[in-house]
């Protein structure tokens, strides 16, 4: 779960077909293989009222894996905005839903408007 994954949840419908074994590949990978399907939406499933700042949110949430909300949203949302949306500023970026990016990006861009 990362950036890539959060960006393909706002735009498509994304469904699992089956798996591939690690023994499809040469070498085989130490990991499980998936084959999905994007299907685009026609309206997206959160509402973002500004692409480029819930893109910004999304790889800064990421930027550093290791790290909390707190240290790689410092430059952009201060922790007691982060907890009014009712997130944790300590967990990491990878434990957020999808809707919960949105609403930090929505808050992003009303204090920016």
């Amino acid at each position: 779960y990362g950036r890539l994954s959060v960006i393909l949840q706002y735009h498509y419908q994304i469904y699992e077909l089956f798996d591939v074994e690690p023994e499809a590949f040469w070498p085989p990978p130490k990991v499980q293989s998936s084959i999905v399907q994007l299907i685009p939406y026609s309206t997206p499933p959160v509402k973002i009222l500004n692409q480029q700042h819930f893109n910004k949110i999304v790889t800064s949430a990421f930027s550093k894996r290791r790290k909390t909300l707190r240290n790689n949203l410092k430059n952009i949302l201060n922790i007691e905005t982060i907890q009014e949306i009712g997130i944790d500023p300590q967990v990491r970026g990878e434990t957020l839903t999808l809707m919960e990016f949105a609403d930090l990006a929505n808050q992003f861009t009303l204090q920016n408007s």
